[in-house]
């Protein structure tokens, strides 16, 4: 907002010594010129700068990712020749450079207001300004170098890439730029071809090929696949020297409850040489072939769920060029048992309850001798008297 306001002050300033000048006959600088615009590839805090004939005539640093300034009357805008520049004459081109690349250029057309869409490319930003190369060196000053926090688990994978003697020194880890994420779209029987072509152990060809007729089949499903690339600068500050490790990350999901599932990595030599060239951090794939194939093996997962794997290349890439070949078996749901009907009840009328025990009459006659007993009794007392 501050500078915002700064500018707007600066236009007026303009207008008002215009205004003296147009009453003088003199000639005074023209005025600035305003850009916003969207900047693709970029992050927040990229600064970019307008230039004309080597001279930098303005400047900006975005807020948001992706844009530079805006278009309502408050945002804030990359003013160009605010200062009244010498080189600053209508029609001159205008350069405009974010972190060392150059993103895009315009005429100047004073007084304007601009919209003009620029690009960055952060790979290209790093390897302008690298002076060491891709292996070690000093670290490029161009790039963007986002330090890593001394206790993250990123360094723990890293740890295993480092170059040998260096396990006790003094390191500084830092992620070059942003994280790429990619879906890989050959996950294919077509994909499969291709990736047979940069393999020749007999091994990993027949795994391909059982994969790949498993997909034509319908007998294997496919499972999804997503793969981002992350770089990394470690510096050795007790040296002054530093290497770059790019980290791939392989996010395998099932698409429905699978099984036996193989995900095959297939990486060309100009990516690494060998096995030797990469360090794997969590599980430990199988090697199919040396230079290199491998592969891991996944018992089952749930649909929609996911799993990652991931290696670390011993050199600074800027994209993808690896074959990953994931599917397995469909887990297909038992059948549910069918309900047994109840066993009939036995026909009531067919069983014949037990016969119960004649005690009827005994308890008969020993009411009759009782009463007998008693007539009697009372008979004779009578006849006493």
């Amino acid at each position: 907002m501050g500078n915002t306001k700064m500018n707007k002050a600066i236009i007026l300033i303009m207008v008002f010594f215009s205004l003296i000048g147009i009453a003088y006959g003199e000639s005074l600088p023209a005025f600035p010129e305003a850009y916003f615009g969207t900047i693709t590839g970029a992050s927040a805090g990229l600064t970019i700068t307008a230039n004309i004939g080597g001279t930098t005539v303005g400047s900006i640093t975005t807020t948001h990712d992706g844009v530079y300034g805006g278009a309502g009357a408050s945002d804030e805008k990359l003013f160009v020749c605010a200062a009244g520049e010498s080189v600053c004459t209508s029609g001159a081109t205008i350069t405009f450079i974010a972190s060392g690349t150059d993103s895009g250029s315009s005429a100047f057309t004073p007084g304007g207001i601009t919209q003009l869409n620029l690009s960055y490319s952060a790979a290209a930003a790093a390897a302008a300004g690298s002076t060491g190369g891709a292996g070690g060196g000093s670290a490029a000053t161009t790039e963007t170098l986002t330090e890593i926090a001394s206790d993250s688990y990123i360094i723990n994978r890293l740890e295993k890439s480092l170059p040998e003697g260096w396990e006790d020194d003094n390191l500084k880890y830092s992620r070059v730029g942003d994280a790429s994420t990619e879906t890989f779209g050959k996950n294919t029987p077509a994909g499969i071809e291709e990736a047979i072509e940069h393999v020749t152990s007999t091994k990993a060809i027949s795994v391909l090929q059982e994969l790949k007729a498993g997909f034509e089949s319908g007998e294997k499903a496919k499972a999804g696949v997503t793969r981002t690339l992350t770089v990394y600068n470690i510096e050795n500050l007790d040296t002054g020297d530093y290497v770059y490790r790019t980290q791939i990350t392989l996010v395998v999901t099932a698409p429905k409850d699978m099984k036996k599932i193989k995900v095959v990595e297939i990486i060309p030599k100009t990516v690494a040489k060998s096995t030797d060239d990469l360090a794997f951090t969590g599980e430990t794939p199988e090697v199919l072939q040396k230079d290199p194939v491998v592969q891991w093996t996944i018992d089952s997962l749930k649909k929609g769920k996911s799993l990652d794997l991931s290696y670390t290349v011993k050199k600074k890439l800027s994209s993808i060029k690896s074959y990953t070949i994931a599917g397995g078996e469909e887990v297909v749901a038992a059948p549910p048992e069918e309900a047994k009907p109840p066993e009939e009840e036995e026909d009531k009328e067919d069983i014949v309850p037990p016969p119960k025990p004649k005690y009827g009459w005994l308890v008969a006659a020993a009411i009759v001798l009782i009463g007998l007993v008693g007539y009697f009794a009372y008979t004779k007392k009578k006849e006493r008297k």
